[in-house]
Protein backbone atom coordinates (compact mmCIF):
# COMPACT_ATOMS: atom_id res chain seq x y z
CA UNK A 1 0.00 0.00 0.00
CA UNK A 2 2.79 2.74 1.27
CA UNK A 3 4.55 1.62 -2.56
CA UNK A 4 1.52 2.06 -4.22
CA UNK A 5 0.56 5.58 -2.89
CA UNK A 6 3.67 6.48 -3.38
CA UNK A 7 4.18 6.00 -7.28
CA UNK A 8 0.57 7.20 -7.37
CA UNK A 9 2.02 10.48 -5.79
CA UNK A 10 5.40 10.58 -8.38
CA UNK A 11 2.98 9.48 -11.70
CA UNK A 12 0.66 12.11 -10.52
CA UNK A 13 -2.28 9.38 -11.82
CA UNK A 14 -4.99 7.65 -9.72
CA UNK A 15 -4.25 3.63 -10.46
CA UNK A 16 -1.71 4.20 -12.89
CA UNK A 17 -1.50 1.18 -15.23
CA UNK A 18 1.86 1.25 -14.45
CA UNK A 19 1.78 -0.11 -11.46
CA UNK A 20 1.68 -3.89 -11.14
CA UNK A 21 2.58 -4.76 -7.52
CA UNK A 22 -1.13 -5.08 -6.07
CA UNK A 23 -1.81 -7.93 -8.77
CA UNK A 24 1.40 -9.56 -7.78
CA UNK A 25 0.14 -9.34 -3.97
CA UNK A 26 -3.72 -9.86 -4.48
CA UNK A 27 -3.16 -13.10 -7.29
CA UNK A 28 -2.07 -15.83 -5.24
CA UNK A 29 -5.17 -14.96 -2.66
CA UNK A 30 -6.95 -16.65 -5.62
CA UNK A 31 -6.27 -20.03 -3.91
CA UNK A 32 -7.01 -19.11 -0.07
CA UNK A 33 -9.95 -21.13 -0.15
CA UNK A 34 -8.70 -23.50 -2.25
CA UNK A 35 -5.43 -24.88 -0.89
CA UNK A 36 -7.18 -28.56 -0.97
CA UNK A 37 -7.43 -28.46 -5.04
CA UNK A 38 -3.64 -28.99 -4.97
CA UNK A 39 -2.79 -32.35 -3.35
CA UNK A 40 -0.31 -34.35 -4.93
CA UNK A 41 -3.42 -36.78 -5.85
CA UNK A 42 -3.61 -34.59 -8.97
CA UNK A 43 -2.05 -34.61 -12.18
CA UNK A 44 0.01 -32.27 -13.36
CA UNK A 45 -2.25 -31.32 -15.91
CA UNK A 46 -5.08 -30.57 -13.48
CA UNK A 47 -2.91 -28.59 -11.72
CA UNK A 48 -2.16 -26.53 -14.69
CA UNK A 49 -5.63 -26.11 -15.35
CA UNK A 50 -6.74 -24.81 -11.53
CA UNK A 51 -3.54 -22.27 -11.83
CA UNK A 52 -4.99 -21.49 -15.21
CA UNK A 53 -8.93 -21.17 -14.29
CA UNK A 54 -7.53 -19.37 -10.97
CA UNK A 55 -5.25 -16.50 -12.88
CA UNK A 56 -8.62 -16.50 -15.59
CA UNK A 57 -11.13 -15.67 -12.88
CA UNK A 58 -9.09 -13.13 -11.13
CA UNK A 59 -8.29 -11.08 -14.18
CA UNK A 60 -11.82 -11.41 -14.86
CA UNK A 61 -13.05 -9.93 -11.44
CA UNK A 62 -10.11 -7.11 -11.52
CA UNK A 63 -11.02 -5.66 -14.98
CA UNK A 64 -14.42 -5.75 -15.02
CA UNK A 65 -14.97 -5.09 -10.83
CA UNK A 66 -18.21 -6.40 -10.44
CA UNK A 67 -20.19 -6.72 -7.20
CA UNK A 68 -18.79 -3.50 -6.02
CA UNK A 69 -15.75 -4.11 -6.39
CA UNK A 70 -15.02 -0.64 -8.36
CA UNK A 71 -16.05 1.51 -5.33
CA UNK A 72 -13.06 0.49 -3.60
CA UNK A 73 -11.13 2.16 -5.18
CA UNK A 74 -13.15 5.79 -4.32
CA UNK A 75 -10.30 5.00 -1.10
CA UNK A 76 -8.21 6.76 -3.05
CA UNK A 77 -4.23 6.12 -2.89
CA UNK A 78 -2.45 3.02 -1.85
CA UNK A 79 -5.30 1.83 -0.33
CA UNK A 80 -7.74 2.26 -3.05
CA UNK A 81 -5.31 0.57 -5.53
CA UNK A 82 -4.59 -2.69 -3.48
CA UNK A 83 -8.46 -3.05 -2.36
CA UNK A 84 -10.09 -3.59 -5.30
CA UNK A 85 -6.95 -6.26 -6.43
CA UNK A 86 -8.22 -8.17 -2.58
CA UNK A 87 -11.64 -7.88 -3.24
CA UNK A 88 -10.89 -9.82 -6.89
CA UNK A 89 -9.01 -11.95 -6.06
CA UNK A 90 -11.23 -12.91 -2.57
CA UNK A 91 -14.47 -12.88 -5.48
CA UNK A 92 -11.93 -15.48 -7.81
CA UNK A 93 -11.26 -17.77 -4.82
CA UNK A 94 -15.14 -18.03 -3.61
CA UNK A 95 -16.12 -18.99 -7.64
CA UNK A 96 -12.60 -21.11 -7.88
CA UNK A 97 -14.76 -22.99 -4.19
CA UNK A 98 -17.38 -23.46 -5.49
CA UNK A 99 -16.83 -24.61 -9.26
CA UNK A 100 -14.08 -27.02 -7.21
Amino acid sequence: IPVCSRVEAILGKEDPGEVILDEFAAQPLVFLLVPHLFSVSRTPEEHFFLLAAGFALFRFFDVLKPLGIKRLQDFGGGVGVVADDLAAALAGSLVLYLFA
